[in-house]
């Protein structure tokens, strides 16, 4: 008996093909016996057509798909064209806001400068003013002080305790 052959082609079926083209085949039982005879007519001139048509549309399949694809495609690219564009425009917007929020902080900033200087300003002139005040107050109550010596001074004076020409030098003395 002769050993199992592996077929993987029909160039290597061919030459266990009759002239008919006609492979003959038996099968047979578990118990090695047979169960029948059969013949296959393989027609390779035929199989070799179909298999082109088959390749063909098999093809043409393809391209129609590819084609379809490829306007999905093009689509798809054009969207995400269309995307990149807008997140760009969305950034040259980001970086305009950024300028004008810098600007806007400039000029709050030259503002409150000059808000600030006007204030120390006001603040000089206040103090100046107190001081002023304070003076003002310390000359009025050290006049007072002074008059009420003099009037001490003018009543001694007139009892002929202090002598008269004395009185008159601090009087003098008091109002420079």
């Amino acid at each position: 008996m002769s050993s199992v052959k592996y077929v993987d082609s029909l160039e290597k079926l061919r030459k266990y093909l009759n002239d008919n083209n006609v492979l003959e085949a038996a099968y047979r039982y578990k118990n090695k016996r047979f169960s029948r005879f059969i013949k296959i007519k393989i027609p390779l001139d035929d199989t070799q057509n179909q298999q082109r048509e088959l390749t063909e549309k098999a093809i043409h399949q393809i391209a129609e798909m590819t084609r379809g694809n490829q306007a999905k495609l093009e689509t798809l690219a054009h969207g995400v064209q269309l995307m990149s564009g807008i997140g760009y425009a969305n950034l040259m917007l980001n970086a305009v806001n950024l300028c004008a929020t810098c600007v806007g902080f400039a000029i709050v900033y030259k503002e409150m400068k000059q808000m600030g200087a006007e204030i120390n300003r006001q603040l000089m002139q206040l103090d100046e003013t107190v001081r002023k005040s304070f003076d003002i107050e310390h000359k009025f109550r050290f006049n007072e002080v002074l008059s009420i010596i003099m009037k001490c001074l003018t009543a001694l004076s007139d009892r002929s305790l202090i002598p008269k020409k004395k009185c008159e030098d601090l009087s003098i003395a008091s109002t420079a």
